[in-house]
C-alpha cells in the first residue's frame, strides 16, 4: 500500500539558528512516504529506484514515478531473523543482510543465499554493499565487473566477492573486529574499519583507541590500513563512519575528511594518515546522537569554488552545515525542517544516468548534479529538495587566471599579440554553460572556460549552472592594449655559415622607447636587450620586441647553422671500371644539407649535384662540397676503365672420364693479371677436382670487378661390369694349388695388383685376393674373392718307414716347413733321438747315424706362440 504525503507547491524552509546568515543551504520537503513507520536503511539506484529498511523487518522499493511496491512478505519466505541491512544499485538488486541467518541476493526474480555454504564463517551480517555506479568521472571499471561484485562483513571478517566469496583478511585465524560502511552513491566509497586487535597495532598506547582504517572510493585514492585514534574504545563503539573524498572526481586535491560517531556526539579528522592526529569532537553534538552522516555537493560544475555540505542525522533531527566546508570543518549547524524526528540513514541523489560511451560506461549530465535526497526516519520516509543562498556563491567567479596564472588586479594591460588568455575553473557540458562577454556583448565563440583578449574592453563570464538553475557572473576584468610594436626582421629561416663565423641580426625600423630581449633555443639570452645581436654558435635565435612593459612580440625564428666541412674522402688507388658498364663514385663525409659540384678533368659536369655519380668515361674525378658561403673539395679520384676478362676452362683430361675417376677443371687465363674464381660448385679456387658428369660454370672476375662466364661439359662413361670370381678352399698342408679363371672379354687382366698377365692364376695358399679388369676405352674394375682352408694348418703322420725304398723314408710333416717350431722325438726310456729347430729337413730315422729299432716313438712340437703337439709315431722297415 502506498503512504505518501505530497506537498505541492509549499516548500517548508529551514529553522535557522542565531545567525541566519550562517544558513546557506536550505533543505526542503518533497514528498513523505510510510508515514509513522520506524524506517532504518534506504538506498538509491542508478536507474533512479529507492529500497527501504524498516522496522519488523519491512523491505519496500519506490520507483522514480513515486509508486511503492512492498517486498516484506516477499523476503520472509527466506529468513525471519532481523534483517540488519540492505544495498541495491538498480530496481531489481538488493543485497540484504540478516542477524543469524547470513545473507541474501536478489537478482530479478531469483535469491541467491550467501551462508556457510559459500564460505561464511559466521551468521551475523554486519553490513553489506554492492558499487552502485558503472563508472565514477574519471576512473573507469568496466559493467560485468560492477554486476558480480559486492561485500559482505561480519562481526570479525570482511568478505568480497566476484561471483565467489574471498575472506579478507584471508587468514582465518587473523580475526579482527570490523564494521564496514558505505558511503554515497555518487562516489562508490567505503570505509573498511577495523578494531585494535588489527593490523596497525599499538601507535601512541593502551590510553587510545589504537584503530584501524581503510578507505577506497573509485572517485580517489585510498588509505590503506592506516592506523588512527579515533577516540572509541572498541569497534562496537562506532555507529557510523564517513569519509569524504572532497570530490577527487574532479581532479583537485588528494583530501579526506572523516567524520564518526560513537553513542553521542561526533568527531572529525581532516587528511590522517598516521596515528599521530586525533579525532576532534564537534561539540556542537556533545548532547546528541548521531546515526547516520552524508554530503551534499553542489555547483559541481567548478573546479576550485564548489560547495560541500555536511548532513548529520540524529535522534533530534537532521542537522546541515552553517557553511560550506570543502577545506574545513563546519563546527556550526542548524536544524532542518524535519524537527525532531530521528534520523537513521540518509542518501544524497545525482541526476545522472549512465550511458555507453568506447565501450565503457559514464554518468551524463554531470555525475555529482545533486537534484534531490531521501530521509529515514522514526516517521517513515521524506524526499527532500534543496535550495542555497545567495551569499554562499557569491564568491564564484572570483578567482580568474591570466595567460595560466592567478590574477587578482582589475586592469591587464597587453599588446594585443592575441595570445593572451582568461580562464575560469568551470566544466561545461550538456548541463552547465559558459558565456564570455566583453562590455556587456557576448563574443561569439568564446563558449569554453577560456576567451583570448584580442580587444580591449571590460571582459567577464556569464555561467549557467543547470542542476541548480543558478546563473552567476565572473569578476570583471578591463583590458587595455598598448599600440602593438611595428618592427622589420626580414631574415632567412635557416642561415648556414662557416665554422668560426658570425652572423649579424638587427631589428629595424623601430621605436627608441621600445624594449628587447633576444633569446636562444627558447632561453632568454643574459643581458642581450639591444635591436642588434650577432649569433657566433648554432641554435634558433629570435628577438622579442615589447611596447609596453613585459608584453613582448616575437620575430620569427632564425635558425644559425655552423658547418665544419671534412674534406670528401677519396680511395688511395685509382679506380678501375669496366668497359662499356657505367660506374658509380659516391660522396663521403659530406654534412647534410650540402651542395655537391662534380668535376672531370678540371671541367665542372653541369647538371651532377647528387651525392653519387655516375661514370662513364675515365678521367680524373673530383668532388667539391659546398653549403652557404663555405666549400671543400676532394682530391682528385683517377677513373680508368678496362676490358673484362676471357674465361675458359682447361680439363686435365680430354675426353670421357671413366665411371670413378675424377679430373682437374682449371680457369685458363693471361698470367700476370689477378682474378677472382667463382665455380658453380661454390669453390674459388683457380682449380678443382671434379668426378660427376654435367655442366660446370666458371664466373671469373679481374680487380675491376668486371666479369665474364663460361661452362664445360664433363661426359662420363657407364661403369663397366666387374668380373665374378666365386670364392674357393684348398688345404695348404696338403701342398695344393687350385687355379682361378677371369671371364673373357677384358682387354687386360691384373692378379693381386701385380703385372699384366692372363685369364688364369694359381693359388696356392688361403687369403684375400683381387682382380683388375680393363676394358677397350681403359677404364679399369676390381673385384676381390677369398681362398679359405678346409684342412688343419699342420699335418702330423703316425707312421713312416726309412728302409730306403723312396717311399716315406722321412717323417714329413706338412705345413711345418716355415715355422720355427722345436721338434723333438723320444724312444720308450724318454731318450731324445732327434731334436729340430724348425723343421727345413725332416727326420730320416737317424740316430747318431744309425737308424732307429722298429718301434714306437713319442713326438714333442713346440710352436712359437706356446702352443704345441704331441703324440706316438711308429717306425717301420
Amino acid at each position: 500500500m502506498k503512504h505518501i504525503v505530497q506537498c505541492w507547491g509549499l516548500f517548508f524552509t529551514t529553522l535557522l539558528l542565531s545567525n541566519p546568515l550562517f544558513a546557506q543551504l536550505n533543505l526542503h520537503i518533497d514528498a513523505h512516504f510510510f508515514a509513522g513507520k520506524k524506517i532504518l536503511k534506504v538506498e538509491t539506484t542508478w536507474d533512479n529506484y529507492v529500497w527501504v529498511l524498516g522496522e519488523n523487518n519491512f523491505i519496500a522499493r519506490i520507483s522514480p514515478d513515486d509508486q511503492v511496491r512492498d517486498f516484506t512478505s516477499f523476503f520472509a519466505d527466506y529468513s525471519t531473523k532481523p534483517f540488519t541491512d540492505i544495498s541495491s544499485r538498480s530496481a531489481d538488486t538488493l543485497l540484504l543482510g540478516t542477524d543469524g541467518d547470513y545473507a541474501f541476493l536478489l537478482m530479478g526474480e531469483e535469491v541467491r543465499r550467501y551462508g556457510a555454504e559459500t564460505g561464511l564463517h559466521e551468521p551475523k551480517i554486519t553490513s553489506v554493499a554492492i558499487p552502485k555506479q558503472y563508472h565514477i568521472q574519471y576512473h573507469y571499471s568496466s559493467l560485468q565487473w560492477y554486476e558480480s561484485a559486492l561485500s559482505i562483513t561480519t562481526p570479525n571478517y570482511s568478505y568480497g566477492t566476484d561471483n565467489d566469496l574471498e575472506i579478507l583478511p584471508p587468514d582465518p585465524a587473523n580475526t579482527n573486529p570490523m564494521l564496514i560502511r558505505q558511503n554515497d552513491r555518487k562516489l562508490l566509497t567505503y570505509t573498511l574499519f577495523y578494531g585494535e586487535t588489527g593490523m596497525g597495532g599499538n601507535c601512541l598506547g593502551t590510553e587510545v583507541s589504537n584503530m584501524n582504517l581503510f578507505v577506497f572510493h573509485n572517485g580517489g585514492g585510498t588509505l590503506r590500513e592506516v592506523p588512527i585514534d579515533l577516540r572509541a574504545t572498541s569497534a562496537d563503539a562506532i555507529r557510523t563512519m564517513y569519509v569524504s573524498p572532497r570530490m577527487r572526481e574532479l581532479p583537485l586535491y588528494d583530501d579526506f575528511a572523516i567524520f564518526w560517531a560513537g553513542n553521542a556526539g561526533l568527531n572529525s579528522l581532516f587528511n590522517t594518515r598516521n596515528c599521530y592526529a586525533r579525532s576532534t569532537p564537534i561539540a556542537f553534538f556533545d548532547d546528541k546522537r548521531v546515526n547516520a552522516i552524508n554530503e551534499l555537493h553542489l555547483l559541481g560544475a567548478l573546479t576550485d569554488d564548489y560547495l560541500s555540505y555536511m548532513l548529520i542525522g540524529t535522534d533530534h533531527g537532521l542537522f546541515v552545515s552553517n557553511e560550506s566546508q570543502k577545506q574545513q570543518f563546519s563546527t556550526q549547524y542548524h536544524n532542518t525542517v524535519l524537527g525532531s524526528r530521528e534520523v537513521y540513514d540518509m542518501e544524497s541523489v545525482s541526476d545522472g544516468v549512465p550511458i555507453e560511451v568506447n565501450g565503457m560506461h559514464a554518468y551524463a549530465p554531470f555525475p555529482i548534479c545533486e537534484q534531490y535526497m531521501y530521509v529515514a526516519t522514526d516517521d517513515g520516509l521524506f524526499k527532500m529538495t534543496y535550495s542555497i543562498e545567495a551569499a554562499s556563491y557569491e564568491h564564484v567567479g572570483s578567482t580568474l587566471y591570466f595567460n595560466g596564472g592567478h590574477f587578482s588586479e582589475q586592469t591587464i594591460n597587453i599588446c594585443g599579440s592575441g595570445n593572451d588568455v582568461l580562464t575560469l575553473g568551470f566544466y561545461e557540458d550538456a548541463d552547465n554553460f559558459i558565456q564570455w562577454q566583453r562590455n556587456g556583448q557576448d563574443i561569439i565563440g568564446a563558449d569554453t572556460n577560456f576567451v583570448y583578449l584580442t580587444e580591449p574592453g571590460t571582459y567577464r563570464a556569464v555561467m549557467w549552472f543547470g542542476c541548480e538553475n543558478i546563473e552567476l557572473y565572473s569578476k570583471e576584468v578591463t583590458v587595455e592594449m598598448a599600440d602593438t610594436p611595428k618592427f622589420t626582421f626580414d631574415y632567412p629561416d635557416t642561415v648556414d655559415l662557416c665554422e668560426g663565423g658570425t652572423f649579424p641580426m638587427e631589428v629595424k625600423n623601430a621605436q627608441g622607447n621600445y624594449s628587447y630581449q633576444w633569446y636562444k633555443n627558447g632561453e632568454a639570452l643574459i643581458g642581450e636587450t639591444n635591436p642588434t645581436f650577432s649569433a657566433a654558435e648554432a641554435g634558433r635565435y629570435a628577438v622579442g620586441i615589447s611596447a609596453c612593459g613585459d608584453n613582448f612580440v616575437f620575430s620569427d625564428p632564425v635558425t644559425v647553422r655552423f658547418h665544419r666541412l671534412e674534406k670528401p674522402v677519396s680511395p688511395d688507388e685509382d679506380v678501375l671500371m669496366c668497359e662499356g658498364e657505367p660506374g658509380m663514385i659516391r660522396v663521403t663525409g659530406y654534412a647534410p644539407g650540402t651542395t655537391k659540384r662534380w668535376y672531370r678533368d678540371g671541367v665542372l659536369l653541369h647538371g651532377e649535384s647528387d651525392t653519387t655519380l655516375a661514370v662513364t668515361q675515365s678521367g680524373a674525378y673530383s668532388v667539391e662540397i659546398v653549403i652557404g658561403s663555405c666549400s671543400v673539395r676532394s682530391d682528385q679520384l683517377i677513373v680508368r676503365f678496362v676490358a673484362p676478362p676471357v674465361a675458359q676452362i682447361k680439363a686435365a683430361d680430354e675426353g670421357p672420364l671413366c665411371y670413378g675417376t675424377s679430373t682437374t677443371l682449371t680457369a685458363d687465363h693471361a698470367a700476370g693479371e689477378t682474378y677472382a674464381y667463382r665455380w658453380s660448385t661454390g669453390e674459388t679456387s683457380r682449380s678443382i677436382e671434379v668426378s660427376n658428369p654435367g655442366v660446370y660454370t666458371l664466373v671469373l672476375t679481374n680487380a675491376a670487378g668486371c666479369s665474364d662466364t663460361t661452362e664445360i661439359d664433363l661426359p662420363v662413361y657407364d661403369p663397366i661390369p666387374a668380373p665374378q670370381i666365386r670364392d674357393t678352399v684348398l688345404c695348404s698342408a696338403a701342398h695344393e694349388t687350385i687355379r682361378m679363371e677371369a671371364p673373357a672379354g677384358y682387354r687386360a687382366y691384373r692378379w693381386n695388383g701385380g703385372a699384366n698377365s692372363g685369364r688364369y692364376f694359381d693359388v696356392s695358399a688361403p687369403g684375400i685376393y683381387s682382380l683388375e679388369v680393363q676394358d677397350e676405352k681403359g677404364c679399369t674394375v676390381t673385384t676381390t674373392f677369398e681362398v679359405r682352408p678346409y684342412c688343419e694348418d699342420i699335418l702330423i703322420p703316425n707312421t713312416f718307414s726309412p728302409n730306403g725304398d723312396n717311399f716315406n723314408d722321412t717323417w714329413i710333416i706338412g705345413g711345418l716347413e716355415d715355422v720355427a717350431a722345436v721338434v723333438t722325438v723320444f724312444d720308450r726310456n724318454g731318450q731324445i733321438v732327434f731334436q729340430s729347430h724348425g723343421y727345413g729337413v725332416p727326420w730320416d730315422g737317424l740316430y747318431k747315424g744309425r737308424l732307429v729299432p722298429v718301434g714306437a716313438y713319442y713326438y714333442h712340437i713346440t710352436m712359437p706362440e706356446g702352443s704345441g703337439f704331441k703324440g706316438a709315431l711308429n717306425v717301420l722297415y
